[in-house]
């Protein structure tokens, strides 16, 4: 229904046809959809900006030899376990030996029991070859 008046200052009346229902159904779904996402996204950002980086307590063998808060953790018997322990070793070698006994479980019968150690948060650093 259109009302036609000869003054174009008064409002002009227009039924809107029922068949615009669906486009906003889609645009309604669509908005929904966006803010979905968008808040998704908003959140995943903010985990990035308040989790704390766990820099890694070790950079080479020489770390594990001088700093005095990491415990040094090897498999018995391994291979790392016998060049360390060797009693003719020096220099760094002997540090090593000296951080294995200053932990009195740094030797494990299994890898599996060593990595149990190793924790997020914990001093513990497990050394083996493959």
């Amino acid at each position: 229904m259109v009302r036609v008046t000869e003054n174009w200052l008064e409002p002009q009346v227009v039924d809107a046809p029922r068949k615009r229902l669906p486009f906003r159904l889609v645009a309604g779904v669509w908005c929904l959809a966006a803010f979905i996402f968008v808040q998704a996204y908003n959140s995943t950002l903010f985990t990035y900006v308040v989790v704390p980086v766990n820099y890694p307590l070790i950079n080479s063998v020489y770390d594990m030899a001088d700093r005095r808060d990491i415990n040094l953790m090897v498999r018995k018997a391994g291979t790392p376990d016998l060049v360390i322990s060797d009693m003719n070793n020096t220099g760094l070698y002997t540090k090593l030996l000296e951080r294995l006994n200053s932990f009195p479980e740094s030797r494990c019968t299994l890898a599996s029991n060593c990595i149990e150690f190793v924790t997020p948060g914990s001093n513990n650093v497990f050394l083996d070859v493959t």
